[in-house]
């Protein structure tokens, strides 16, 4: 897939594939929000608001799901996603924020196709890379490698991203910031 911001050509991750996203876990969604759109000018930021995923498993094993608001905008072509975690259910989020404060939690890369997103998982499990948690969102799979290293101290997410439900909508987000002139810097996800 081509277009304004999924390209052919980019340098990308030899493992798996383009970076598309970085993640960043906060403790309070609105006030990140604000400090990013203010000190950065990025935005607008796009709020889900406790959500949890479905057939959600912890390392390996069926969890409770975590109650999470997620926020996403674009700068430029890179996605920038902000996680609050809202209960103690086990996760990366909870897990990240339990040995760190907030901040860049992981990398990710967007899959078109099931198969791609298939391949790409079991790639990173042939290469010995465990699995913290994974789950889906509405249709999109998503899947968090444990890549932590204790001073880099982030994980890899693979995710159906640029899927045939999600990849409009994420187009539209990325133009959406293009000409972006500073009004209403939280909208709702649709």
């Amino acid at each position: 897939m081509t277009g304004i911001w999924y390209g052919k050509g980019e340098a990308m991750s030899r493992i798996f594939g383009n970076t598309r996203q970085i993640g960043m876990v906060v403790k309070d969604i609105d006030a990140a929000i604000a400090t990013i759109v203010d000190k950065m000018g990025i935005g607008p930021f796009f709020i889900l608001r406790h959500i949890q995923p479905e057939d959600y498993r912890y390392k390996g094993e069926p969890a409770p799901a975590p109650d999470l608001s997620l926020a996403f905008a674009f700068s430029g072509s890179l996605n920038i996603e902000l996680i609050q975690q809202h209960n103690d259910a086990p996760s990366g989020y909870r897990d990240f924020l339990a040995t760190r404060d907030e901040g860049a939690q992981h990398l990710s890369s967007w899959t078109a196709e099931p198969e791609e997103y298939d391949t790409m998982r079991a790639n990173a499990l042939a290469r010995g890379s465990a699995i913290v948690h994974e789950g889906r969102v509405g249709t999109n799979r998503f899947v968090y490698f444990d890549t932590i290293d204790p001073i880099f101290g982030m994980c890899y997410e693979v995710s159906e991203g640029m899927s045939a439900q999600l990849g409009p909508i994420v187009t539209r987000m990325c133009e959406v910031a293009q000409t972006w002139d500073g009004t209403d810097p939280i909208r709702p996800y649709a």
